[in-house]
């Protein structure tokens, strides 16, 4: 399972500095998001999130496409040893 690490500094780039809190809260919880592992409830906030702030919503994309690599990647390789059997 991949970890991403919050981001820390005194301010994330992208985001103004009223919002780092909940931009750092944001980018901890994509992983979470993309497995269906967050409540209802925290998974419209960070939906509501990423529809506001750009900044938090590339890595939204970077993240889930990395992930869809992983799947894919996994996938083609359970295929091949498969037919190597």
């Amino acid at each position: 399972m991949r970890h991403i690490e919050p981001v820390r500094g005194p301010a994330i780039p992208g985001c103004d500095t009223t919002r780092d809190t909940e931009c750092a809260a944001t980018r901890a919880a994509l992983a979470d998001y993309l497995r269906y592992r967050l409540l209802p409830g925290r998974g419209r906030r960070l939906e509501d999130h990423l529809v506001g702030c750009v900044a938090c919503m590339r890595v939204f994309v970077d993240v889930r496409e990395s992930a869809w690599t992983s799947t894919a990647t996994a996938t083609a390789r359970r295929a091949g040893l498969a037919r190597a059997s």
